[in-house]
């Protein structure tokens, strides 16, 4: 198996990734860390009701916390 080399990350994408983490455990816990739909605590996905644009990444009106089955 080759092995490749990894790039660096850039500062932009580290703090996008920091602010989208924030932003799903909000979710998380306003959903009280079970699904919206059938309230089941599996491993949960953070649904984009929406098509996932820049200005409904952060937007928690355009957002549901499912678990993997209701996704």
């Amino acid at each position: 198996m080759k092995r490749t080399r990894m790039r660096p990350v850039s500062l932009k994408r580290q703090a996008q990734a920091k602010n989208y983490l924030e932003f799903r455990l909000g979710l998380l816990a306003r959903a009280n860390y079970c699904c919206e739909h059938c309230r089941f605590k599996a491993p949960l996905d953070v649904h984009h009701c929406a098509k996932p644009r820049a200005r409904y990444l952060t937007s928690w009106d355009h957002c549901v916390v499912l678990c993997r089955p209701c996704h």
